[in-house]
């Protein structure tokens, strides 16, 4: 079975490097998961995304991923 949470720590990763210094891009750009699935070989369709914020969600869907949005209950 596929590791479900390899994008997200290669996210957190890219996080602690500053993207936006990096690579020039923010996590709700479809082009930074685009990079993480590229860099680990991924299949988008096959990959499996989280997030809380809508706008990752719909960068990670724009990139080919099936993506769901957590929703916190307060």
């Amino acid at each position: 079975m596929p590791d479900l949470n390899i994008v997200d720590r290669k996210l957190d990763e890219l996080a602690g490097m500053q993207p936006k210094m990096n690579l020039g891009l923010e996590e709700n750009e479809k082009e930074i998961y685009e990079w993480v699935l590229q860099k680990e070989n991924l299949n988008p369709s096959e990959t499996f995304f989280v997030d809380d914020l809508h706008e990752n969600i719909e960068a990670a869907k724009e990139s080919g991923m099936q993506a769901y949005r957590l929703m916190h209950r307060d």
